[in-house]
């Protein structure tokens, strides 16, 4: 399972942000808040399958940290599961930026109004190697390999 890390820039005030995602979650079946916190302005999700109900494995957990900056908001997300969790973030996140008023008002000399749109600042992606014993030495192998660096036997993973 990958651990992905992103950070965005929002130009829109920070709680309202918060609240107006939290309300995007609370109305869809996607997502469970596993635990949301005003003061400290941190969101962790879970989404189940069948196996994480009965076995308590594969759950799929995203954390949201909100840290609000003089004129912006900076969003820290971390998943830790399939990619297709961050499209279904960033749909809620872009859907609520749309909706707020930005931070940076426009004066009347005829200054466009600053982007509502959010500005990427970096990812981070973490991948789980996991680590089998070889079928002819025993030592622990990655499971990439398809010779053991121990022995020189084949791997084939089935």
């Amino acid at each position: 399972m990958a651990k992905i890390v992103q950070d965005y820039n929002f130009n829109v005030p920070g709680r309202k942000l918060f609240d107006c995602f939290l309300q995007k979650v609370n109305g869809d079946s996607f997502f469970h808040i596993e635990e949301a916190d005003r003061v400290d302005l941190t969101i962790k999700l879970e989404k189940g399958t069948f196996w994480s109900l009965i076995l308590g494995i594969r759950k799929q957990i995203v954390y949201l940290d909100f840290d609000l900056e003089k004129d912006s908001t900076i969003l820290h997300i971390i998943v830790k599961g399939p990619s297709g969790l961050q499209t279904k973030i960033e749909k809620y996140l872009q859907s609520c930026v749309n909706t707020l008023p930005t931070l940076n008002k426009a004066d009347d000399a005829g200054k466009n109004a600053p982007d509502k749109d959010y500005k990427y600042i970096k990812e981070i992606i973490q991948r789980e190697i996991v680590r089998i014993p070889c079928p002819y030495c025993s030592s622990l192998v990655d499971n990439t390999l398809t010779k053991c660096p121990h022995c020189g036997g084949d791997l084939k993973w089935s």
